[in-house]
């Protein structure tokens, strides 16, 4: 009988998903340390940045109707 894996095999094709995640990850360990509250501050941050930055909406003008 031959033994069980125990561990998954890594994807022949990479995921690109996969590799953002790993990406986003690593820059938060850059910005914010390795702790366990380093992605709460992460999104803190960028929450904050968010809420600072103005609004790019403008209202659209509507066509005028002739009067009939």
């Amino acid at each position: 009988m031959k033994p069980r894996r125990t561990h998954r095999r890594k994807s022949v094709t990479p995921d690109p998903i996969i590799e953002e995640v790993r990406r986003v990850r690593k820059e938060i360990e850059a910005e914010h340390g390795n702790d366990w509250k380093a992605l709460e501050r992460y999104f803190t941050d960028k929450q904050n940045s968010a809420m600072e930055k103005k609004a790019a909406y403008k209202p659209k003008k509507l066509p005028r109707q002739k009067a009939v």
